[in-house]
């Protein structure tokens, strides 16, 4: 189990590289667009924007995110980025940069299965 006590200073070259990791993920520039990031108290906050053009010419928008820690497993030469929850203060166990961990999370954040 990871310990959100556990997690690592995240600095702006951190931010930076996630940032790139995570754009080498996404399908499309007008995605990238629509993605904000930054970092409070060692957390990478991740929003993805949404707007709604209606018939009667009405525009709203909504947003969603997720937060993101920095962890340096004992066993591992690397440090990895996992998601965090506050409600539950739970850190997952799944590295997000592993495999379609990443794609499957931007799906989540954008409301999709």
């Amino acid at each position: 189990m990871i310990k959100f006590e556990d997690k690592l200073p995240i600095t702006e070259q951190d931010l930076q590289y996630f940032k790139d990791e995570w754009f080498n993920r996404v399908d499309s520039e007008e995605e990238k667009e629509r993605y904000n990031f930054r970092f409070d108290n060692d957390i990478i906050k991740v929003t993805f924007a949404t707007i709604y053009h209606r018939e009667d010419g009405t525009v709203s928008g909504s947003s969603r995110g997720l937060d993101f820690v920095k962890i340096k497993h004992p066993w591992a030469d690397y440090v990895s980025y996992h998601c965090y929850s506050k409600n539950k203060n739970l850190v997952y166990d799944s590295e997000l940069f592993f495999m379609n961990n990443c794609k499957i999370t931007q799906q989540n954040l954008k409301g999709g299965n």
